[in-house]
């Protein structure tokens, strides 16, 4: 800063009140950059993890509850995960390469067991504020791991779930409910299921459907046993079940079979022409 310019010499009084007023300003200056260090070095820290979710790996749903179910009451356990614990460790071990991430400096990853309990909690009809609260995870972290696990889950079990390509696979299909439930001429058991969703945006009806709300549609077809042989899902809930069935990949796969396996059979309710 350039030094002042006056237009004439300062007495001795006016150079001792200059410099009183610089000091006063200095002092000033000096004293409010003193409170802003000090409202800095005082102010509440965020905390990067709250602490009763620092302590999920000893009382999370994951090391304590399940646990305890599993070993004294598999029942309750399998209403819970929506499968016994036998199932569940063979699933886990098929997805824990896929899912399972090394711990970082700044914090520990969320194990494989808790992402998948978590999960199946969470595909049972666990919503997130419960799921954070009962495996002690932050609900950020889930809306992260949920779709990662998904995926895996997909990756390694879409095998199981086949559409009968032979002929001899639909008979047998037939020769189950015939056999199981006096039912002839029985190639599967198909319904749809309307989805909950918020629809997107300036979709405007496309998502809403007669019930009321906005959807998509979850369309299966199960055997005897109720195992699954096919699954379509995502199409917009306006869409009537006939329509979601004809648009299907199913569909297709039962027309080029229609004639020589399906002759006699028929196919679902009335909605399923």
């Amino acid at each position: 800063m350039s030094p002042p310019v006056f237009s004439r010499p300062l007495t001795f009084s006016e150079y001792n009140s200059l410099q009183l007023t610089l000091v006063k300003i200095s002092k000033i200056l000096a004293e409010e950059v003193i409170d802003a260090i000090d409202s800095e070095v005082n102010k509440p820290k965020r905390l990067w993890v709250r602490k009763w979710i620092k302590r999920s790996n000893q009382l999370g749903a994951s090391n304590l509850l399940l646990r305890e179910l599993a070993v004294e009451d598999p029942t309750e356990y399998r209403l819970f995960l929506r499968m016994t614990p036998e199932v569940f460790e063979e699933l886990l071990i098929r997805v824990s390469p896929y899912i399972q991430r090394q711990d970082t400096l700044k914090r520990e990853a969320v194990p494989a067991r808790t992402k998948l309990e978590l999960t199946l909690t969470f595909l049972a009809g666990c919503n997130y504020r419960v799921l954070s609260h009962l495996f002690r995870v932050p609900k950020s972290t889930i809306s992260k791991l949920l779709p990662e696990v998904l995926d895996a889950i997909y990756q390694n079990l879409k095998e199981f779930i086949q559409v009968p390509s032979t002929e001899n696979a639909w008979a047998e299909i037939n020769k189950g409910f015939l056999r199981n439930w006096n039912f002839p001429n029985c190639y599967g058991a198909i319904d749809g299921k309307h989805v909950l969703i918020q629809a997107p945006p300036n979709s405007g009806s496309q998502f809403f459907n007669y019930k009321g709300f906005n959807s998509i549609i979850l369309m299966a077809l199960v055997n005897w046993d109720y195992s699954f042989i096919y699954i379509d899902v995502g199409c917009n809930g306006c869409v009537s079940d006939g329509g979601v069935f004809q648009n299907s990949s199913l569909y297709s796969k039962l027309e080029k079979v229609r004639y020589s396996v399906l002759q006699d059979a028929l196919l679902g309710m009335m909605p399923f022409p």
